[in-house]
Parts: structure tokens; sequence; C-alpha cells
């Protein structure tokens, strides 16, 4: 099941039902906003206060009540889709699956995924997914990955990636892949003490 609204959701849903590991896709922002802003169906995203938010992260309220264009409101919002659920230990219990990875490695993905799933990366369910996801690649080209540095402006990069990075993700830049390393730690931020087992990054 695709569910692309689920993020802030992710720990209720991962402690209230018995799942496998959810497959957690996060892509860079700069491709999401691009796709949201040529859908066009996003103008009043930055209409609401994230007041609930706020106040556990007082440190973000800064950033929230500055950002004025569009592209920067969109960029509060995935910042804080991603932010609440690693903070609450998601990454921790889903498998987090780089966008980016996926497209390029795709089979490697599906084999980690299907380890994770304790499935046969052979069965009909994940071949089905292997044909489908080659399609749309071939379809599509390194588009799938790049296609926002054509899309977007360098003054609207430099303001999602301003605000991103306001929100301490670093691992994302201009370029069209994040930074692995930063990408891990940036995962393994937690306010929930203890050790979380059963995810993996990909």
């Amino acid at each position: 099941m695709k569910f692309v609204r689920a993020n802030r959701l992710l720990p209720w849903l991962i402690d209230t039902f018995e799942l496998p590991p959810p497959a957690w896709v996060i892509r860079h922002p700069c491709a999401t906003i691009a796709s949201q802003l040529r859908e066009g169906s996003w103008t009043g995203a930055g209409d609401y206060s994230e007041s609930e938010y706020i106040q556990k992260y007082p440190e973000h309220e800064k950033i929230v009540k500055q950002a004025s264009t569009l592209e920067e409101k969109l960029a509060c919002r995935w910042a804080i889709d991603h932010v609440l659920p690693i903070s609450e230990g998601a990454s921790g219990k889903c498998c987090v699956i780089s966008y980016e990875k996926m497209v390029a490695e795709f089979d490697e993905v599906l084999t980690r995924l299907a380890a994770d799933w304790s499935v046969d990366a052979t069965s009909v369910d994940l071949v089905k997914l292997r044909y489908s996801a080659s399609v749309t690649t071939s379809n599509s080209g390194v588009a799938g990955i790049d296609g926002w540095t054509r899309r977007l402006s360098k003054d609207q990069i430099s303001q999602i990636l301003g605000v991103v990075h306001a929100f301490g993700i670093t691992c994302y830049d201009s370029d069209p892949c994040p930074d692995r390393k930063a990408f891990e730690s940036w995962l393994s931020r937690t306010q929930v003490s203890g050790s979380i087992s059963g995810g993996c990054h990909t």
C-alpha cells in the first residue's frame, strides 16, 4: 500500500499495528517541491501555523514564521514531515530508502527490502514491482533523479535548501543525490531513549 501522506503518522502506525518494517522512501526536497509546483495545487501550503509542531520544537518557530515564498513554505512542510517521525524513532523501525538510490540501484534496494520483510525476492509480487520500476525508469531516464535541476531556478533551489538546512537537514544540496554519511547521521537522530531494532537504511 502506498501512502504518501503518512510521514507524520508513521510512529503511530508502527506502534498501533503489527506490520513488517514499512518502506519509507525519502526524496530530495527540491525534487519533491518541483513536483508539487508543477502540479499547481499547493498554493495554500503555507496557510497554517504548525502550532503543535512549534510547541514541541520552539527552536524552529522563527524558520516557519519567516518563510514567505511558496518554495520556502513547501520546504518547511517537507522538513517538518521528516523531522517529526525521525525524532520519534520511526527511522529505526522502517526500511528507509533514498529515492535516488532506489531509482539508480533498484535491484539492490529490492533485495534489501525482501530480506527485511523475510520474503523471497523472486516472489510474484516483487517481480511485478521490479518490472514496473524498470518500465518507469526507462521511460523517465535519469530525469527521475535530476529533473528538478532543470525545472527550478537557482533562486528557487537556494530558497528550498536554505530552509531545509535551517532545520538541521544537511545531507541535501544542489547535487541530485544525498550525501550518504550525512543521510545516515540524520536518520539516527531521535528523542526516543534506548535502541530500536528492525529497520534498515538504503
